[in-house]
C-alpha cells in the first residue's frame, strides 16, 4: 500500500504581521489592563477574607463539606463580643465545623472511620472497646438512669421505614395495632431490650466499654438479621446539644444558643445579661395553637417533646390515614409510640438536655399522665411547662411567660 504524503504547511505558523499603533491606543490598553489586574487582586483579596462580618447576633454555619450533625442544629452568637467579629467568625466557624463533624461520627450508628462509637459497639459485642469521652459520658448518664430506651434499636429501625415511606398507604405494614404479626415480634425485642440478663453495657472505667449481649440474643438477632442492639436514635441530639455545647465552653465561648430542630436546646449564656424567649404551643384536635412566650435569662438546657411535627424538619413523624400520627417516642414495654400529652417542655440550669430527657422520658412515654412527678422533678431542679386539659401548667411559680391573650 502507498502512503500519501499530507501537506503540512497548512499547519505551519503565518508570518507575523506588523501592526502600527498609535499612542492613543497604547494608554488606553494600559490603563485598562491596570483595571483589570487591580479588580482581580481585589477579588482574590475579598474571597480570602470572606463577606463583611458585623458585630451581633449571627447564625454560625459549619462549613458544607464535613458538616456531620450541624443540618440538625441552628447555633446563634452574639459577634464582637470578646473581639474583632470577624476573627470571632472564622474561629467559630472553625470550630463549629470540628465539633458537629465529630459528634456525628461519634454518636451515630454507622460505621465511621478510626471511630469507636454506636456502630462500632453494636459490632463488636461482649469485647472492650475505647469510646470518646462524650459518648461514655452519655452511655453513664443512660446508665444511671435505669432507662432502657438504648436497647430498642431492632424496633427503631422498623420505625424509621415508616418515617420514610414514599406513599402513606405503605404504612400499615408497620402500624403494630394493624400489624398482629409485627406486634408479636416487637415483644419478643422487647423482652430481651427491658432484660440486663440478655443486652446490658458494662462501664469499666477510662472510657472503656463492653457491650453484653446474650448467647440466646445473639442466636435470635442472627436468625431475625438484626445488627444493632443499641441506637440513641431520637435521643441522639439531645446528647449532641450537650457535647457541642462542652466542646464550645472548653474553647472560652460562654454565650451562643444552640437548638435542634427537633426539640432541644442549649442557652450557653452564663453572665445572663441578655434578654431570651421560647414559643409555647399546644395542640387541641388537629389544630397547633400558640400559647404564648417563654421569657428567660441565664444559661439553660430546655427538651420539648411534642405528639406532632411543628415544623417539616422537626424530626420523624408519619401522619397515618386515620388521623393518627406516629411518633419515635416508643414504649420499652411493646413497642409502641406514646405521648401522654400532647406538648411537654422541661429545662434547668444545672442540668444537660440529656439528663433533663432521661428523667422526662418515664414521665412523657406512657398512657397514663401524671402530672404530680412532674413536681417531683422540680424538686430535683427540673422544671416543666405543657398544655393538657386545655391550658398551660407550669412547676416554676415565678415564671415569666406571657400569653396570648397578654398576661
Amino acid at each position: 500500500m502507498g502512503r500519501t504524503a499530507r501537506d503540512r504547511r497548512e499547519h505551519l505558523p503565518k508570518p507575523v504581521q506588523k501592526i502600527e499603533l498609535n499612542a492613543r491606543h497604547m494608554k488606553m490598553r494600559l490603563a485598562l489592563a491596570i483595571f483589570l489586574l487591580l479588580g482581580g487582586v481585589g477579588l482574590i483579596f475579598y474571597s480570602m477574607r470572606g463577606p463583611a462580618v458585623q458585630a451581633g447576633w449571627t447564625e454560625i454555619r459549619a462549613d458544607a463539606g464535613d458538616a456531620g450533625c450541624a443540618a440538625d442544629f441552628t447555633f446563634l452568637y452574639p459577634l464582637g463580643t470578646t473581639g474583632s467579629p470577624r476573627a470571632e467568625y472564622r474561629a467559630l466557624t472553625a470550630l463549629y465545623t470540628g465539633a458537629c463533624r465529630d459528634a456525628g461520627r461519634i454518636f451515630g450508628n454507622d460505621a465511621a472511620e478510626d471511630v469507636h462509637n454506636i456502630r462500632f459497639l453494636n459490632d463488636h459485642p461482649n469485647e472492650e472497646v475505647q469510646v470518646d469521652p462524650g459518648l461514655y459520658a452519655a452511655l453513664e448518664q443512660i446508665a444511671e438512669s435505669k432507662d432502657r430506651s438504648l436497647y430498642l434499636a431492632p424496633v427503631y429501625e422498623i420505625y424509621n421505614g415508616v418515617f420514610h415511606c414514599e406513599d402513606v398507604s405503605e404504612t400499615a405494614y408497620f402500624d403494630l395495632r394493624q400489624n398482629e404479626e409485627l406486634r408479636d415480634w416487637f415483644g419478643q425485642v422487647c423482652a430481651y431490650a427491658m432484660d440486663p440478663a440478655q443486652v446490658d453495657l458494662e462501664l469499666l472505667g477510662d472510657n472503656r466499654v463492653r457491650l453484653k449481649v446474650s448467647d440466646e440474643y445473639l442466636a435470635f438477632a442472627q436468625a431475625e438479621e438484626i445488627g444493632s442492639f443499641i441506637d440513641l436514635y431520637w435521643m441522639k441530639n439531645a446528647f449532641i446539644a450537650d457535647y457541642l455545647a462542652a466542646r464550645l465552653a472548653d474553647n472560652g465561648y460562654s454565650i451562643g444558643t444552640l437548638s435542634s430542630a427537633d426539640g432541644f436546646l442549649r442557652n450557653l449564656d452564663a453572665a445572663g445579661e441578655t434578654d431570651y424567649s421560647l414559643g409555647l404551643y399546644g395542640l387541641e384536635g388537629n389544630e397547633i395553637r400558640s400559647m404564648g412566650v417563654l421569657h428567660y435569662r441565664g444559661a439553660q438546657s430546655f427538651v420539648c417533646l411534642r405528639s406532632y411535627p411543628l415544623t417539616e424538619d422537626a424530626g420523624d413523624y408519619c401522619a397515618l390515614p386515620d388521623g393518627r400520627v406516629l411518633t419515635p417516642f416508643l414504649d420499652v414495654q411493646d413497642g409502641l409510640c406514646k405521648s401522654a400529652v400532647s406538648d411537654l417542655t422541661a429545662y434547668a440550669k444545672s442540668a444537660g438536655c440529656g439528663e433533663i430527657l432521661l428523667n422526662l422520658i418515664p414521665v412523657y412515654i406512657t398512657e397514663e399522665f401524671a402530672p404530680e412527678r412532674l413536681e417531683e422533678l422540680a424538686d430535683e431542679g427540673i422544671q416543666s411547662i405543657g398544655y393538657w386539659d386545655g391550658e398551660l401548667h407550669y412547676t416554676e411559680e415565678t415564671l415569666d411567660v406571657e400569653t396570648e391573650s397578654g398576661q
